[in-house]
This record gives structure tokens, sequence and C-alpha cells, in this order.
């Protein structure tokens, strides 16, 4: 029998503690569970055992929520982070936004919470290599933004759609247009009504898109005096942009639930964040994949498992799933090459599809242009016949200059 999931609940209040203890006994042959009263006992806990999951309160004397999940940040970076906190915390939400994985609103039923702790608990799986792992789960993109973080928390918690607020301070100090930043919050505004509540949609999405934003910027900075580099860094973003419009337009052509749409588009736009890691956080190992990528026809993802044992997509999706990303858009994040059987049209198969004709419609080389499809895939799926309709569709976003 495989080892428990340690998880450790942190709370001031005993009668919230005993309910959680309560809500959650069905799951006691799956979990070791903790429930401690306050921050210094949570450290004592971590350390005489990590923990894979820690839940807190924000609000807790003597050491609140943020304090503590900055620590476990610092010395147990693989533990996921969540907080569940009341609405009234918003702004203290914020301020710990840097080490904080997940945000679930009281009162929180016991669905959402058991769900939560079990995708959080299965994310190993997606990552092998723990030195990447490690890198993913200390992310702190807001380091490098090159802007006071007192001048951002005053937007957040001000804006009714966090990113807007902010989008005249990242289109002139982050790189980004204030297209790209349209279209991005655009893009996670369309998840909202997916993500059922207690988990604050607004707070969550608004953090993860600047989240993004800032590691993009962290990234394209590093990078910046290097042309060649920079170009291909904004050359990317563009790319999955189209792959974005192409997922949404081809999952409308296929009638998908309102969903299935938002989802496509949202995993379009994210499905190769995991280069920004790789390239950020290991620049000199991924100019190695990407040589020896040149050297077999152009498979990355090949190259970066022979570097790595992991590829981008995998990078991406446990980051997304570490920030509470809805499963079906990690799911088409770390499928994106190499989608797998899933029974019916889904956004999986919308990004593997909108990905292999980006490359068709907009690439220079006739390498690029021969498109990269699974058709194993397409045809155990029945929907290898849909992609010259698919192309179609595509070619009209393309012509319509929507893309």
């Amino acid at each position: 029998m495989a080892d428990k999931k340690r998880i450790l609940f942190v709370d001031d209040e005993q009668n919230l503690l005993a309910g959680l203890r309560r809500m959650l006994r069905s799951m006691r042959r799956e979990w070791d569970m903790e429930f401690v009263s306050g921050g210094k006992e949570a450290l004592a806990s971590l350390a005489v055992k990590p923990a894979d999951v820690i839940v807190s309160d924000m609000r807790m004397p003597g050491m609140n929520g943020a304090e503590l999940l900055q620590r476990v940040m610092d010395e147990w970076p693989e533990t996921v982070r969540v907080v569940l906190s009341g609405q009234s915390e918003r702004a203290a939400i914020l301020r710990g936004a840097a080490a904080i994985h997940q945000y679930l609103g009281k009162p929180c039923d016991a669905d959402t919470l058991k769900n939560t702790i079990q995708q959080a608990c299965e994310l190993s799986a997606l990552m092998p290599n723990a030195e990447v792992r490690r890198a993913v789960s200390k992310l702190n993109p807001f380091v490098s933004l090159g802007i006071p973080f007192d001048e951002i928390l005053r937007e957040l918690e001000t804006a009714d759609t966090p990113v807007n607020g902010l989008s005249h301070l990242v289109s002139h100090r982050m790189g980004f247009t204030p297209a790209m930043v349209q279209y991005m919050d655009t893009v996670f505004s369309g998840l909202r009504p997916h993500i059922p509540p207690p988990a604050q949609a607004s707070v969550l999405l608004g953090l993860n898109t600047l989240k993004l934003l800032a590691l993009s910027a962290q990234v394209f900075r590093q990078f910046e005096h290097d042309f060649l580099a920079a170009t291909a860094i904004r050359s990317m973003w563009e790319h999955s942009i189209r792959v974005s419009q192409f997922a949404r337009r081809i999952s409308q052509t296929e009638h998908a639930s309102a969903a299935v749409i938002d989802f496509s588009a949202a995993a379009g736009l994210l499905h190769d964040v995991g280069k920004l890691i790789l390239i950020g956080y290991f620049a000199e190992a991924y100019a190695t994949a990407k040589k020896l990528a040149l050297q077999s026809a152009g498979d990355l993802p090949t190259a970066e498992r022979t570097v790595f044992g992991v590829d981008h997509a995998q990078v991406g999706a446990y980051l997304l799933g570490l920030w509470g990303m809805p499963p079906a858009v990690v799911q088409a994040v770390a499928q994106h090459h190499a989608p797998h059987v899933d029974g019916s049209f889904s956004a999986v198969t919308a990004v593997h599809a909108a990905n292999g004709l980006e490359y068709r419609l907009t690439a220079v080389s006739d390498v690029d242009r021969a498109g990269k499809f699974d058709m194993g895939y397409l045809e155990h799926q029945k929907l290898a016949q849909r992609l010259s309709t698919w192309e179609r569709a595509c070619a009209e976003t393309v012509r319509e200059g929507v893309a």
C-alpha cells in the first residue's frame, strides 16, 4: 500500500478544527491528517515530518497565515500551500500572494475541500524531476517586477477586475502591450463562471493572471539584451494567443459547451508556460535541449525529456495545478503534445489541434508548416476527418485579424 499523503490543517479556532475533523473523517485511510492551532505548532510539526499539503487560516494570533506560509515556502518548498479563510481577508491574501498556491473561502463545503487537496496530492506524478519541482513550488515572480509591491497591492485592492487596474503598469514597465493584457484578462474572466464557490474566482484568477505576467516579464528581462532570445519569448506569447483563439474557434465549431470553450481558450493561452520556467530558471540546460531539438527535426518535448526528465507541458501543468487552475485546463496543458484517449471532444482535443494548426498556418519553415498532430489520437476519437474543417475555421480567424 502506498504511503498516505500527509495533510496539515492550521487554524486558531478549535471549533473549526473539530468541524474539519468530522468533515474529513472519511479520508483517514488515504490521508495522514494533523490539526494544529497556530503557526508555531505547524512549524514544529513540519520539522518532525514535512506535509504534502498545508491548509491554513490567514488571521491568527502570533504568526498569521501569510507569515507561516512564507516560512513553509522557504523551508519546505514542495509542500502545496492552501489558504482557507474568510472573504474579509482579501487584503491579507493579496499581501501573502507570493507564498500562496491556492485560496478557498470560508465556509467551504466538504467536496470542494476534498477535491482541492486530492488534486494537490496528485500533482507530484506530473513532475518526477525534484529540482524542477522545487523551483516551481518556490516560484515568486513578483521579485523581478520592477514595480513597488505596495503600488501593486493598491491597484489589486481597489480594482473590481484585478488585472485591469494594473494594465498601464504592465504595458509600460513589464514589456506587455495593453492588448495582450486585456486578452489575458478576458480569457481568465471566462473561467470565473466555471469555478464553483467558495473559491474566490475573482481574487484567484486575478492573482494568477498577474503572476503569469510577472513570470513572463521576469524571463523577458533576463534576456532583453539578447535580441534573438527576447524575440523568441515575444513570439512564444504571440503563438500562445493564436493557439488560444484557434482552440476557442475549434470548440465552437464542434458546438462544445460553454465550459469546454472557455477551458480550451485558457489552456491554449497557457499551454507553453512551462517553457518560461525552464528558460528562466534552467537557461543553460534549456539551451542544450534546444540544440538537441534542432538535431532531431525540431522535436523539442523529446529533447526536454532527455535533458530534464520532463517536458515543458508537464512543467506548465504542474505550475497551473499548484495554482488551482481547473483540472480540465491542467489536463489540456499537460497533453497538448501527446493527448490521451479520453472518449469525447474536450479541451485536450481543441488545444492539441489548435497548436498544430497554428504552426501549419503561420510558421515560416516547411518543417513547422507540416503541423504537429497525433493522427492516431484523432482517428481514435473519430475526429481526424474534422481537421480540414477546423483548419478552414482557423484560417478564417487569421484573415479576420482576431488572432
